[in-house]
């Protein structure tokens, strides 16, 4: 998995952190929201590791149980993608407007995957 998909499980891990869960009180907070999708401890310490990719189904499922929406994830994530490259974390107008590239471009990239997913 590559350098996106290691900073969004982060960006959920710290998430979840902010919340006192666990991975178990996650993965139960996650079928909770979404039933048809067998997550388990090891299965969230793999997406928030980056060894395992989001689709735009898990996306939402995470965003459901952890009461966030796509903007909000986003924020987080263009935050802590600048910590780790070592670049000035933006503030303001430019951060909303590097949050909203960022977002565009998540969504763009799962949409694509889907795509490639349904047509294998």
């Amino acid at each position: 998995m590559g350098l996106e998909d290691k900073i969004a499980g982060e960006t959920f891990r710290r998430f979840r952190r902010d919340r006192g869960w666990t991975q178990k009180e996650l993965a139960d907070r996650l079928r909770g929201v979404a039933g048809e999708l067998p997550m388990d401890p090891t299965g969230i310490s793999k997406l928030e590791t980056g060894r395992r990719g989001f689709t735009w189904g898990l996306m939402n499922a995470f965003f459901a149980a952890l009461e966030i929406d796509l903007q909000t994830f986003s924020r987080r994530y263009t935050v802590l993608e600048a910590e780790r490259e070592g670049k000035p974390v933006l503030v303001g107008t430019d951060l909303e407007q590097a949050v909203e590239q960022k977002t565009q471009a998540a969504i763009s990239r799962l949409l694509q995957q889907e795509k490639s997913s349904e047509a294998s």
